[in-house]
């Protein structure tokens, strides 16, 4: 496990002697997975300023991502990935665009038939100028400093519980030796087709229900720490108990969107997040809700 250390603000006064020599601090990789209610939006800094965001919630979440980006000191998005296009993921894209320059998209290339949210999407994508592109499994580019290895969709896959989920982008960031893995929503058919790395944090599938968090996921992962995008107000009551089990069983430090945004940094060696923030996994047995 890589060194995680607590995310606080340390006030340092230095005083250097004359020809003292100044250190400079390691370029940092800021991970931000933001609060979007039932949705997903996560945002990647990269140590040199380019920004990645991956999904952008659902329309209503839109207001707080746009602020949070400029609070950032964000103008433009150098690549934004939709990973599926459900509206919880996708609903809130056309606001980016609106108040952003998006240079780069990726998207999962899976055509939902009669959906408008998707229709709207892929319109305000092509107007907005930005270069479009399908990925697949192979994928490589480098941001910023960060290598982006896209691992699925491998290929099409249909006639699943939900075909939107199983053929979600799921890309691996890595910066130096520290690693982060997006799942998207993937569900166990896309799963099944890949064999997952050690990862140091874990975007859990599917806003932590038990369709996509499998203890083979976890197993395989070994996540160090593990963040879920979900609301507590939702009547899906997540995460699902399924899913508890295998967080109790493997233990990664856990860090939730529904407390709020979640910031993780680190120099590609040690990793910071903040410790008050971590949640205890307990069972709850009763008004669960499956999806």
């Amino acid at each position: 496990m890589k060194r995680i250390k607590k995310l606080f603000v340390l006030l340092v006064v230095s005083f250097c002697l004359a020809f003292a020599s100044v250190a400079v601090a390691a370029p940092m990789l800021e991970y931000h997975a933001l609060k979007v209610g039932h949705g997903d939006c996560t945002v990647f800094k990269m140590p040199d300023g380019h920004i990645m965001v991956v999904d952008a919630g659902e329309k209503y979440a839109s207001g707080h991502i746009v602020s949070y980006l400029k609070s950032m000191g964000v103008d433009t998005i150098d690549l934004f990935v939709a990973s599926h296009p459900h509206n919880d993921h996708i609903g809130g894209a056309s606001e980016l665009f609106k108040n952003f320059h998006v240079k780069n998209v990726w998207d999962s290339g899976f055509a939902r038939e009669k959906s408008l949210i998707q229709k709207h999407y892929l319109e305000t994508v092509a107007k907005s100028g930005a270069t479009f592109k399908r990925v697949k499994a192979g994928e490589v580019a480098t941001l910023g400093g960060a290598k982006l290895e896209v691992l699925a969709p491998v290929t099409l896959i249909k006639g699943t519980r939900s075909d939107p989920n199983n053929n979600s982008i799921i890309i691996l960031v890595t910066y130096k030796d520290v690693t982060f893995l997006m799942m998207g929503d993937s569900e166990k058919e896309e799963q099944e087709m890949l064999k997952f790395p050690h990862v140091n944090v874990l975007k859990a599938p599917h806003h932590g229900s038990k369709n996509g968090n499998y203890d083979e996921l976890y197993a395989q992962t070994k996540p160090d720490i593990v963040t879920i995008s979900y609301d507590k107000q939702s009547s899906y009551k997540l995460p699902h108990n399924k899913t508890r089990k295998v967080l109790l069983k493997y233990k990664p430090i856990r860090l939730d969107t529904a407390d709020g945004d979640i910031v993780i940094k680190t120099d590609g060696t040690n990793i910071e997040y903040p410790v008050n923030r971590a949640v205890k996994t307990v069972l709850k047995d009763k008004n669960r809700k499956d999806i």
